[in-house]
């Protein structure tokens, strides 16, 4: 495809296009994993910034679809992933059930649904036969979590998937998978306000001579305070005698 051509696709596709734009772009922190197709054909990818996450870490995966000029009536993805190392965080908890962030507005979602225990995600849409239209763009948003460490795939079910004709034939040539490598969460360590002298924790042990201290100080004042009444008592005992 040359550049003109390139122009003429990016005009065919409207504003949704322009705010997605279909050519290969770096994003912040790092290339995007795969960068959008340039191949002919019509397909279906998974796209995030990064394979590499950490326990208990959120991140993106992007649905993109390309039709190759062609005009569709809609497309669906279906996806799978391990339940055991990735679960999806709801895009919309105001609705029933679990759901990705569709982003698309020429194409309406007919279904959208997630299944954290079994690891399938749905997404199904349409449009009118009179609407059809290309498409080159990111169309959705999978926000997931990993809870266990290593490797594990995400990965797009091309015979359950498909790209509808303006006919209602299947067209969908290629879609892909993302490999992950899940790693442990490091855990901070809380910075030292301390100004160098040790400083040795409380513990059972220490708490209870405290209160022994305590007791016997106070059994040693009383004790003093008697020892001073027998004296006091003993010298005005005397003192009376000799006066008598």
């Amino acid at each position: 495809m040359d550049f003109l051509q390139l122009i003429q696709k990016v005009q065919a596709q409207g504003a949704d296009t322009l705010a997605a734009p279909t050519f290969p772009f770096t994003p912040p922190g790092g290339s995007t994993v795969p960068p959008p197709s340039t191949d002919e054909g019509r397909n279906l990818l998974l796209q995030t910034d990064s394979t590499s996450v950490k326990t208990q870490q959120r991140f993106k995966v992007r649905i993109y679809v390309d039709s190759d000029e062609s005009e569709i009536t809609g497309f669906t993805v279906n996806i799978t992933f391990d339940p055991d190392y990735f679960q999806v965080i709801d895009a919309d908890t105001g609705t029933t059930g679990v759901q990705i962030d569709y982003l698309d507005s020429t194409f309406d979602t007919t279904v959208n649904t997630v299944n954290n225990d079994s690891g399938i995600i749905n997404l199904r849409t349409e449009v009118e036969e009179s609407q059809a239209s290309s498409i080159a763009r990111t169309v959705a948003e999978i926000e997931l979590i990993a809870i266990k460490t290593g490797t594990s795939q995400i990965k797009i079910t091309q015979s359950s998937s498909n790209i509808l004709s303006t006919s209602g034939v299947d067209v969908l040539d290629n879609v892909n998978s993302l490999n992950f490598n899940i790693t442990a969460q490091t855990t901070q360590e809380e910075p030292d306000d301390s100004d160098g002298t040790p400083i040795i924790p409380k513990t059972g042990i220490t708490d209870q001579f405290d209160l022994l201290v305590a007791l016997v100080g106070g059994v040693l004042l009383i004790l003093t305070g008697i020892y001073i009444r027998k004296i006091s008592k003993r010298e005005a005992a005397q003192a009376a005698r000799r006066k008598n």
